[in-house]
């Protein structure tokens, strides 16, 4: 019973089968006595296949572009920890401060660097470290603007 003194579904529920005869029980659960019911479902619809196999998935990871490639590259021990570092203090995953390093330098050392798409990126991957670091200062500093 709830709190405030009224049934619940589940005490009727409850109480409906506590209150059957043996009898009565049987036949209320007969169709629990077959040891497998799958022969009487039915193949699922396609858009309830479709529902299902989404459900199963995994989720992975977000794609990002065209996807990612898992590399292994070898790093000073020295190297890493700053890295981790700052990738802590910008609240960011080492692999995202890693791909923006990447970008960076291929940004000034390519042909990339023509390109106005990715030149829009850089500035703007620019001008959000700039505006973190004004934001870290001010923090630091105890003006909030």
């Amino acid at each position: 019973m709830a709190k405030n003194g009224k049934m619940t579904p589940a005490h009727r529920e409850f109480l409906k089968y506590t209150s059957m005869t043996a009898r009565e029980l049987a036949e209320a659960t007969k169709e629990f006595d077959d040891e497998f019911v799958g022969e009487r479902s039915k193949p699922l619809p396609p858009e309830m296949r479709d529902r299902m196999r989404r459900a199963r998935a995994k989720p992975g990871r977000p794609r990002i572009g065209k996807g990612v490639k898992v590399i292994s590259v070898s790093v000073e021990k020295d190297l890493l920890a700053q890295t981790d570092d700052l990738a802590r203090r910008l609240k960011v995953g080492r692999a995202a401060l890693i791909a923006r390093a990447m970008r960076t330098v291929l940004a000034e050392e390519s042909s990339l660097s023509d390109q106005p798409l990715f030149n829009r990126r850089v500035r703007r991957e620019r001008r959000e470290r700039r505006e973190r670091r004004e934001k870290l200062g001010r923090e630091k500093t105890g003006l909030l603007i």
